[in-house]
């Protein structure tokens, strides 16, 4: 039995398909760090911070959104190209919704405002809000490294006489690091609104406003808890080859 030209096409798009979706997943498996079945209030705090920056997240969901729109679109269209390219766009921007996120100062960016002043007194007020918020990540990445640390530090005295099994201070070890894949994602976050900061400071300078010394305080103050969150990042990965040292 022959397949027509217009079969062979439609199976290609779908073996396309079906091959850059499994890449896809996989790609979100193996990226995703196993969260804590368990975690503690500051833990948790952490997460949702984070969970409000979900770049990853954003990248996956476009991509995603672009093969399934393609599919779809080249299988409803007599136009296999065309329908490809729309559904591809649409899917990509759809995706792109369900995936991003970025805090108030970003969302608040992203709004129109009748005057300069008006969106200067929005993002002064959305910076009081994030700045709020980064400080009590902080002090939750604060309490979970010192944690981490004096964890990592008593399984690992136990683990050298042989009172700790290997699998205990792996798993240990597991969950900080996962705790430190957030604390990189809140400070990502805290970058992405400093870069969002920076525009509207800089343009209000350019034209001469002064509104913008406000809002470069609450920039500088949103810096510095991103500089703490750094360190605190640095000191957790240290006790995390510590226990790595041991375990090698």
């Amino acid at each position: 039995m022959s397949v027509s030209l217009e079969d062979r096409k439609a199976n290609g798009v779908r073996a396309t398909a079906i091959v850059l979706i499994a890449a896809l997943l996989l790609c979100a498996c193996t990226t995703s760090a196993r969260r804590p079945s368990n975690p503690s209030a500051e833990q948790s705090g952490l997460y949702d911070y984070a969970d409000a920056f979900p770049e990853e997240g954003a990248v996956l969901g476009l991509a995603a959104g672009a093969v399934l729109g393609c599919v779809v679109g080249a299988l409803i269209s007599s136009n296999r190209g065309a329908g490809c390219a729309a559904g591809a766009a649409a899917g990509a921007a759809g995706g792109a919704l369900l995936g991003a996120g970025g805090g108030y100062l970003i969302a608040a960016n992203q709004r129109d405002y009748a005057s300069e002043e008006q969106r200067l007194m929005a993002m002064s007020e959305a910076a009081d809000i994030e700045l709020v918020k980064a400080r009590k990540a902080r002090k939750d990445a604060e309490s979970i490294v010192a944690d981490h640390r004096q964890t990592i530090v008593r399984l690992g005295e136990g683990y050298k006489t042989k009172q700790v099994s290997e699998r205990q201070l792996e798993q240990a070890v597991d969950e900080a690091r996962y705790d430190r894949s957030q604390i990189v994602r809140a400070i990502d976050g805290i970058e992405k609104q400093l870069g969002t900061m920076d525009e509207n400071i800089q343009d209000a300078r350019d034209r001469n406003n002064p509104s913008y010394k406000d809002l470069l305080q609450q920039r500088n103050a949103l810096l510095a808890e991103r500089n703490i969150l750094n360190r605190q990042m640095t000191a957790l990965e240290i006790e995390i080859e510590r226990a790595e040292g041991l375990l090698s």
